[in-house]
């Protein structure tokens, strides 16, 4: 009650639009969502090798056949997209399912839920990791939004390096050069 008197002396012509909605659309439009489908996710990041002139696009985003990472965006997209192969990883499966894409997210962009759909443009970005070796973990900058990804040699390698790291996380804060 304290909480409407506060909007009623503020935003005194907005209370009653408020009323009409339900808690749970109240919530998702202050709050955002807690769901991510594939198909919202891959349209958030900016794919270099998606637009008119990938070769160059790939190249200024250090993801070159010199570099050997040409394929790693086509990897990333293939794992991000896959909800069916599972890693085993501390006794457990892991996909990339709804909850792990979401923990992608916050992780790539320190949100805690994804904005409602054209509320807010979230464009993550790619990076090529050139000081980073194939057994490195991706590295999330989340103030820029911004993916560092070294020279995996497979999907399925890049798969397990991005499990480790969302499931490490928390314990590491997205580190993992810490001796």
């Amino acid at each position: 009650e304290a909480h409407r008197e506060r909007l009623r002396r503020r935003h005194p012509p907005l209370l009653p639009t408020l009323q009409l909605l339900e808690p749970s659309q109240l919530r998702l439009m202050v709050c955002g969502s807690e769901d991510l489908p594939v198909e919202k996710l891959l349209k958030m990041i900016k794919w270099p090798h998606r637009g008119v002139d990938p070769t160059k696009e790939l190249a200024e985003h250090g993801f070159t056949l010199d570099s050997g990472g040409g394929c790693v965006p086509q990897y990333l997209h293939d794992v991000l997209a896959d909800e069916t192969t599972c890693v085993l990883m501390n006794g457990a499966e892991h996909c990339f399912d709804g909850a792990h894409r979401l923990q992608f997210f916050k992780w790539l962009t320190a949100r805690r839920a994804v904005p409602i759909a054209n509320s807010i443009e979230q464009d993550i970005l790619l990076q090529f990791g050139a000081h980073r070796t194939p057994d490195s973990h991706p590295v999330a900058h989340a103030c820029f939004s911004q993916l560092e990804l070294p020279a995996y040699s497979s999907a399925s390698v890049l798969r397990v390096k991005l499990l480790e790291a969302l499931l490490n996380h928390e314990q590491t804060l997205g580190r993992y050069d810490l001796k």
